[in-house]
C-alpha cells in the first residue's frame, strides 16, 4: 500500500493554509473579545438599545402559562395599560436570549416573598466588577436570537424522527470512508461526489424538519457550555443557582456532545470559519446527524434542558437587576407587610420619564385614593408610576423609590382603551367588561392594587358618576387588603366618596404661553380650572369667554345647592 508523502508540495500547502486559517481566526477572536469587554464596561448601569422581537421573547412565558399557579400573574390588560413592554426594554440589560426570556417571565409572574439568596447575588454582582464581567462574557455566548427558540426543545413531542431518517448517518459514513481511501484509490472521490448528490436529495426530503429543529438545536451547545462554565466547581459561588446549574449537567453529557456536531451553534463572527463549517455540513450532514442521534436523547432529557434554561437565564436576570440598581439615583428594596392600611410609597418615580418628579403616597386608615387634575397634569403617569413600582417590587425586588412598604400586590388596571373593532365592541362596552372583571377579582383574598383612569368615560355624566361611585365603593368594601387608585375629572364623584377615598390632586398654572405643570401630588381635590382660561389665551371671542364663565358659575351654584 502506497504511503502518503508528507513532503509533498500539496500537503505542505494544505498545512500552511490550515495554519493561516487558525492564526487569523485566533486574531479575530481576540479582537472581538476585546471589543466585547469594552462594550460591557461602557454599558454597565445603562439601558441597552437594541431591536427586540417581543413575540419571540414572550413565547417562552406563554409556553409555561398553566403549568403552575398563575392567578397572580400580570394579565394582558394590565401589561398593556402600564406599558410594560417599554418597561421591559428599559430593564433588559441581559446578555443572552434565555436571559431576556427569563426576565420577561419574571416580570409577568410576581411572587409574595423575595428570595434573599437572589438578592444577595445581585448585591455581590454590583460590587465585584471583574467577576461580573467574567459572567457577562460567558453569557454572551448565548446572545444569538436563535436562542429564543431553545424552549421548544423542552417539549418531548417537538422532535419525533421517522424511521427512514437512518439513511442520514449511512450517507455520512460513506462520505467519510470515501475520503479515507481516496489517497490510495482516487476513484473513491467519484463515490464522494455521488454521495454529495444524495445528500442534496436527503436534505430536500427532510429539509422542513431540519429547518424547524436545527435553529434551537444549534443553541443547545452554547447553552450547556455556559452552564458548565458558570457552575464549575472552582467558580465563585452563585448561591443556590450554582447547584441549579450543576445538577442537570451530568444527564446532558451525551446531548452536549451531539450538539457540538453543529459547531456549537455554527461559528459566528468569523466569515471564514462560518463558510468552512457550511462546507463540512454539506459533505457530512452534521446538522441532520445531530438531529437524528439527538432526537431520542432530547426527548428523554427535556426536563433537564428546561432546568438549564431557567438557571442560566436567572443568572443573567441577576446581572440585569444589579445594572438597574447601579443606574438608579434612588432605589430601595420593598418591605412587604400584611396590612394595606399601612402602605407607604415614598419618593416613587417612573422609570421611563426622563427627570421624573418623585411623589409620595401613604394609605391608612383609608385604602382608596382619588386623583384629580387637568389633562396633562400627570394623573395617568402617576397611576402607572405606582403600578410599575408595585410590579418591580414583587418581581425584581427593586423599587425606584426612597421607601416602599406594602403587601405583595397583584396589580390590576383599567387605564385607557380604544374601541375593539375586531370584536365589534364600542369603547364603553370594552370598559364595562374590564371593570366588571376587576370587581370579580376583588372577591379574591390576595392583596390587589387596582388602578382606574376615568371610569366609564364613554357614557353620560350622571351614569358615569353613579356607576363609578358604586364600583369604587365595592372594591374597598369587600373586606380584603386591596388598595384602589382612581383618577377622575368629576368633582361630584370626589364629593360622593369623601371619607372613604383620600382626595389628592395635581395642579397647573396658566401663563401667557399656556399651561405649566410641576407634577407634584398635593392634598385635597383640584380647585383650579383652565379650560376657559385657555380659550381666552387662544384668542376666543370675548363674548364666548364671558358666556362660558357665566355658565360655569351657575353650574357651580347649582351643584352646591344640591349638596346642601
Amino acid at each position: 500500500m502506497e504511503s502518503v508523502d508528507l513532503s509533498s508540495p500539496y500537503f505542505i500547502l494544505a498545512a500552511v493554509v490550515a495554519l493561516a486559517i487558525g492564526v487569523f481566526a485566533s486574531m479575530g477572536a481576540g479582537r472581538t473579545r476585546k471589543k466585547l469587554r469594552a462594550r460591557l464596561l461602557a454599558e454597565w448601569g445603562q439601558p441597552h438599545e437594541q431591536q427586540r422581537e417581543m413575540s419571540a421573547i414572550s413565547a417562552y412565558h406563554e409556553s409555561l402559562v398553566g403549568a403552575a399557579d398563575d392567578s397572580g400573574s400580570v394579565d394582558d390588560r394590565t401589561w398593556d395599560d402600564l406599558e410594560l413592554d417599554r418597561v421591559f426594554a428599559w430593564a433588559d440589560r441581559t446578555e443572552s436570549a434565555v436571559g431576556q426570556q427569563r426576565l420577561y417571565r419574571r416580570l409577568r409572574m410576581p411572587v409574595t416573598t423575595l428570595d434573599p439568596d437572589f438578592d444577595d447575588l445581585v448585591g455581590r454582582l454590583g460590587s465585584d466588577a471583574e467577576w461580573r464581567l467574567r459572567l457577562q462574557l460567558s453569557l454572551n455566548r448565548g446572545r444569538s436570537r436563535a436562542g429564543w427558540d431553545l424552549w421548544r426543545l423542552t417539549d418531548p413531542e417537538f422532535l419525533v424522527p421517522e424511521r427512514w431518517y437512518v439513511i442520514v448517518p449511512l450517507l455520512t459514513l460513506t462520505v467519510v470512508a470515501s475520503f479515507c481511501i481516496a489517497p490510495w484509490h482516487p476513484a473513491a472521490l467519484l463515490v464522494a461526489v455521488a454521495i454529495l448528490l444524495a445528500n442534496f436529495i436527503a436534505r430536500a426530503r427532510i429539509g422542513w424538519t431540519i429547518g424547524l429543529v436545527v435553529v434551537p438545536f444549534r443553541q443547545l451547545g452554547p447553552l450547556l457550555t455556559i452552564a458548565a462554565d458558570l457552575g464549575a466547581p472552582g467558580a465563585e459561588s452563585l448561591g443556590s443557582l450554582s447547584e441549579r446549574l450543576r445538577e442537570p449537567l451530568p444527564a446532558l453529557r451525551r446531548l452536549r456532545r451531539i450538539a457540538w456536531w453543529l459547531g456549537r451553534g455554527g461559528p459566528s463572527g468569523n466569515e471564514l470559519l462560518a463558510a468552512l463549517y457550511e462546507y463540512l455540513n454539506l459533505f457530512f450532514l452534521l446538522d441532520a446527524n445531530a438531529i437524528y442521534f439527538g432526537a431520542r436523547e432530547l426527548r428523554a432529557q427535556a426536563g433537564h434542558v428546561a432546568k438549564v434554561i431557567a438557571a442560566v437565564g436567572d443568572v443573567d436576570v441577576a446581572l440585569c437587576v444589579a445594572s438597574i440598581r447601579a443606574e438608579a439615583p434612588t432605589w430601595c428594596r420593598p418591605e412587604f407587610v400584611t396590612s394595606a392600611a399601612h402602605a407607604v410609597m415614598a419618593g416613587v418615580r417612573h422609570p421611563l420619564v426622563v427627570g421624573a418628579v418623585a411623589n409620595t403616597v401613604e394609605f391608612g386608615p383609608l385604602r382608596g385614593l382619588i386623583v384629580t387634575g387637568s389633562n396633562m397634569s400627570g394623573k395617568s403617569t402617576f397611576l402607572r408610576t405606582v403600578g410599575i413600582n408595585a410590579v418591580l417590587a414583587t418581581t425584581l425586588g427593586t423599587c425606584l423609590a426612597e421607601r416602599y412598604v406594602a403587601p405583595p400586590f397583584r396589580v390590576r388596571s383599567c387605564i385607557g382603551r380604544e374601541d375593539d373593532l375586531s370584536a365589534g365592541k364600542s369603547y364603553y362596552l370594552v370598559e364595562v367588561e374590564s371593570v366588571l372583571q376587576r370587581v370579580r377579582e376583588s372577591a379574591q383574598p390576595e392583596p390587589t392594587l387596582f388602578l382606574f383612569d376615568e371610569l366609564f368615560r364613554g357614557t353620560n355624566t350622571i351614569e358615569r358618576i353613579a356607576a363609578g361611585e358604586a364600583v369604587l365603593r365595592a372594591l374597598i368594601d369587600v373586606g380584603h387588603e386591596h388598595i384602589v387608585l382612581a383618577a377622575t375629572h368629576d368633582a361630584d364623584l370626589v364629593a360622593l366618596l369623601d371619607g372613604e377615598y383620600l382626595a389628592v390632586h395635581f395642579d397647573e398654572r396658566v401663563t401667557s404661553t399656556g399651561l405649566t405643570f410641576d407634577y407634584l401630588l398635593k392634598p385635597g381635590p383640584a380647585t383650579t380650572r383652565n379650560a376657559i382660561a385657555l380659550l381666552r389665551l387662544q384668542g376666543a371671542p370675548p363674548e364666548l369667554v364671558v358666556a362660558a364663565d357665566a355658565r360655569a358659575a351657575a353650574l357651580d351654584a347649582e351643584r352646591l345647592r344640591r349638596r346642601n
